[in-house]
């Protein structure tokens, strides 16, 4: 029996043991820097090779099936997911003979200070030699100021698959394993061989689909959903004008935001609500920074909004809009999402040059989710406004007297770059005109 005891405690300290070893009071990767527009493209590629190298819809039933990704990729992809978990820095390097990943994890404070006194970072690496008889991860290293310990492929596929187990379930972590049958590196590229069958591999994807709903950081689906169909149904009833002001839109919005939320948090209310209209009118895949909120039926139809103007301009609805959303994307952490969908603004620049007053509704709109995700307080005064005779103008400034539609070489000839005084000249005219607008003026002004 005491044996049966000692064995027991041995097998509950080892863990904390690893732990204590891996503690150190430096990262091993010093810098993650923010993910970029590019970063973000290359991410996305990454996600769609390896959606069509697992859907049961591309390539026969039960074939193998290859997926591969360059370096730059991967880091970008990594800095990606990382950038959304601020604890978390990650690198991945590629040679000839093996992929090297490093991964350092800001532990939180202890009530007694840092971890076992050695500081607050977990470094680990991992390595991956290429085989053609499956994935050979060939050690886990824990790296300490005095030496490292390396657990052997042996130890860490085991592990390695009951994390998969744990997260996806139905033991699907044991069958992707079980299922990469090769693993190649040539120029800085990694090529995988995939082995599953038709049903794993839909059981993958649907998986897959339901833990990134679950772990959406921008809201309930349901709840969008329920801003998104009223919205729909005020716009069919003759409620909202299919060729009016968008001012309208969010009056409706955060006035049913307002109801929804007595006596709670309204800030809560007016991010759905926000998040409803920036799909309903500014572009479906701002679905992506929530879940699943479209049902199949919502997708067949057009929404009522595409005539929808402000400042006169539909693409000025747009840019608010969608620019609402980032703005609590940013909030939230959600770099990588935001890396991707900036496109949908085109950075100000359309088909005949920069605009300015893009620039300026792009503002405005960040100003707006601002102010309705301040608090309750803030949230009334600005459906105040809303309600009130201001309207449009009290949220969206006068645009038209902006330079805009300035072709590259007129832009560069008169404002250089963005970082030039002049250029900051006319963003900071843009800021003090929204400023002035009666939903966003402080009440001393």
């Amino acid at each position: 029996m005491k044996h049966v005891a000692l064995l027991l405690f041995l097998l509950l300290m080892l863990p904390v043991g690893f732990l204590a070893a891996a503690v150190e009071s430096e990262p091993a990767v010093q810098t993650q820097p923010p993910p970029g527009s590019r970063d973000a493209a290359r991410a996305r590629a990454v996600m769609l090779r390896l959606h069509r190298a697992l859907d049961p819809a591309f390539g026969p039933a039960n074939g193998k099936r290859r997926f591969w990704a360059s370096e730059s990729e991967l880091n970008s992809f990594l800095a990606a997911a990382a950038h959304g978990f601020p604890f978390l820095r990650s690198r991945v390097e590629v040679g000839p003979g093996a992929i090297a990943a490093v991964f350092s994890v800001r532990l939180p404070e202890t009530p007694l200070g840092n971890w076992f006194n050695w500081g607050n970072w977990l470094n680990l690496g991992l390595s991956m030699r290429p085989s053609r008889e499956g994935s050979r991860l060939s050690s886990l290293d824990i790296g300490l100021d005095i030496g490292g310990y390396r657990l052997p492929a042996s130890a860490v596929l085991p592990m390695f698959r009951v994390a998969l187990d744990l997260i996806l379930g139905d033991g699907l972590g044991g069958k992707i394993v079980n299922g990469i049958g090769g693993v190649f590196m040539r120029d800085k590229i990694v090529v995988l061989d995939i082995s599953l069958t038709r049903e794993v591999r839909k059981a993958l994807i649907a998986r897959v689909k339901e833990r990134l709903s679950q772990m959406a950081m921008l809201g309930d689906a349901d709840d969008v959903r329920f801003y998104y169909r009223a919205v729909d149904r005020a716009a069919a009833d003759g409620r909202l004008d299919p060729q009016g002001s968008f001012a309208a839109y969010l009056q409706l919005a955060l006035d049913l935001a307002r109801r929804r939320s007595t006596g709670g948090d309204a800030a809560n209310e007016n991010r759905s609500a926000i998040l409803a209209l920036a799909i309903y009118c500014g572009h479906w895949r701002i679905e992506n920074l929530v879940g699943a909120v479209l049902t199949d039926e919502m997708k067949d139809r057009d929404t009522l909004c595409g005539d929808v103007t402000l400042g006169g301009r539909v693409d000025l609805r747009r840019h608010f809009v969608v620019s609402a959303a980032l703005k609590i994307a940013s909030d939230s952490g959600l770099a990588f999402a935001i890396g991707e969908l900036k496109e949908l603004l085109d950075s100000n620049w359309r088909g005949g040059g920069f605009s300015f007053a893009d620039l300026a509704a792009d503002r405005a709109g960040i100003r707006f989710a601002e102010k309705a995700l301040g608090g309750n307080e803030d949230a009334a005064a600005l459906l105040a406004v809303l309600s009130g005779r201001g309207g449009e103008a009290a949220v969206f400034p006068r645009v038209s007297d902006l330079p805009g539609e300035l072709p590259e070489a007129a832009f560069r000839r008169r404002f250089g770059d963005v970082n030039s005084p002049a250029y900051g000249a006319v963003v900071e005219a843009i800021d003090k005109r929204i400023d002035g607008l009666a939903a966003y003026a402080q009440p001393d002004s």
